[in-house]
């Protein structure tokens, strides 16, 4: 696997990269960075498995640095003194969050942690491609959590609701799954297979909306009794795809 070092305290680097070399023969450090502007170059240029990432640092913080990132699927280890970020951390869909100076052991579960996940994923993007299939009977989307996965026909998902990034997924069972993957992501694997992106935070099933009430953007009803605003940006474009498939 290959990984970057991104810190703005060049011991801290070192004494990364030290334990790696020593003691994880399969990770390769392929480059790193003091600050996270160089920190988002190198990402770019090296499309690195794994991010061992700082959070405190001169210019911008490394979470500015996920959020200025066009790759949202690394697999991103934080490495900090600081303790109160851990919270934060899991928001991003951090693998794992260490704290200096970094314990060998944790080093190791952490990245085991992570060539599970990398596993899972390549999984995923083969059996997600699945969403793009013409054949509405072949559509199913994988639907990762924290103890496994879910698999759902296309026609089960009613809506998405986005909450930083991750996605809430409402399903026809009366369920809900909070799936670590931003909303854009899903609108990108099912802008042709009949779902709409009606908001900000919102993204339906066109085959579960039941009745559209009139308004500065309007609103939703779907199959499962909720209420949706469609912001005043997207209406013209959600009434439009929708009856151009009807």
């Amino acid at each position: 696997m290959k990984a970057v070092i991104i810190d703005d305290e060049e011991h801290g680097i070192l004494s990364l990269k030290t334990l790696l070399d020593n003691f994880m023969s399969e990770i390769t450090v392929a480059s790193t960075a003091s600050n996270a502007l160089d920190g988002i170059k190198i990402i770019n240029q090296s499309n690195p498995d794994i991010v061992f990432l700082d959070v405190e640092m001169t210019q911008i913080t490394g979470f500015d640095l996920l959020d200025l990132i066009e790759n949202k699927n690394l697999q991103v280890i934080f490495v900090t003194a600081h303790d109160k970020y851990a919270l934060k951390a899991i928001k991003y869909c951090a693998i794992d969050f260490l704290l200096k100076p970094v314990n060998i052991l944790e080093l190791k579960t952490a990245i085991y942690k992570a060539k599970r996940q990398l596993g899972v994923q390549h999984n995923l993007a083969i059996y997600n491609a699945n969403a793009k299939e013409n054949d509405v009977a072949k559509k199913r989307m994988i639907l990762p959590g924290a103890d496994g996965f879910i698999v759902k026909e296309l026609k089960e998902i009613i809506h998405l609701e986005s909450n930083d990034n991750y996605t809430w997924v409402y399903t026809t069972d009366k369920q809900k799954t909070l799936v670590c993957r931003t909303l854009k992501e899903f609108e990108e694997l099912l802008e042709h297979s009949g779902f709409i992106r009606i908001h900000q935070s919102h993204l339906i099933n066109e085959n579960h909306v039941q009745r559209y009430i009139k308004g500065t953007g309007g609103y939703v009803h779907m199959s499962d009794g909720s209420v949706l605003e469609v912001s005043r940006r997207k209406k013209d474009e959600f009434l439009e795809k929708f009856m151009e498939n009807k």
